[in-house]
């Protein structure tokens, strides 16, 4: 889901979403830690996941 929601460009889903619609997420985000950002929004302290595309040039 990450990754397509970068393909796409829509930016990064928040943990609390994940957390709600996925009843063991803790397991999954630890199996995909490699493949994942985590970002903290300063103004609400909310945690924002994004795909981490390894293949990207900047």
């Amino acid at each position: 889901l990450l990754k397509q929601q970068d393909l796409k460009g829509l930016g990064g889903i928040l943990l609390e979403d994940v957390q709600e619609s996925l009843p063991h997420c803790e397991r999954a985000l630890k199996n995909l830690a490699q493949e994942i950002l985590y970002l903290t929004r300063p103004t609400d302290k909310q945690k924002i996941l994004f795909y981490n595309d390894k293949t990207a040039n900047f």
